[in-house]
């Protein structure tokens, strides 16, 4: 079980966190969310997956554009941080994002890590 199923906060380092699921026809289609972090201004966006049969169809862009929307709404004073690799990355770049840092191998041999924020 975790946060979210027992209504707590799931990240230690977090002082509130949120998580969003889009469906279609009773089909989950992609999901993603954020959380803010404690003691500093920023919201980290994290979780974000489209189901692989279902890329290209605007549903990663749909919800992500509903969790900024969200955040500018609730946490309009923060600073919206994330990370990714270098196969999602220009993604990130089509609402504004810019990378700050590029850590090869981060997450593994050949799959670099890149922050990112907005």
């Amino acid at each position: 079980m975790n946060g979210q199923d027992s209504g707590q906060i799931t990240y230690q380092t977090s002082s509130a966190d949120y998580f969003y699921v889009l469906e279609e026809n009773l089909e989950i289609q992609a999901c993603g969310g954020f959380y803010i972090v404690k003691d500093k201004p920023n919201v980290n966006m994290v979780w974000g997956m489209v189901n692989q049969n279902h890329h290209k169809k605007g549903y990663g862009s749909l919800l992500f554009q509903h969790r900024i929307n969200q955040i500018k709404m609730l946490y309009s004073e923060y600073k919206i941080v994330l990370d990714t690799s270098q196969h999602t990355y220009s993604f990130f770049e089509k609402f504004g994002f810019k990378i700050h840092k590029i850590t090869k191998d981060e997450y593994g041999p050949g799959l670099d890590r890149y922050d990112m924020s907005f």
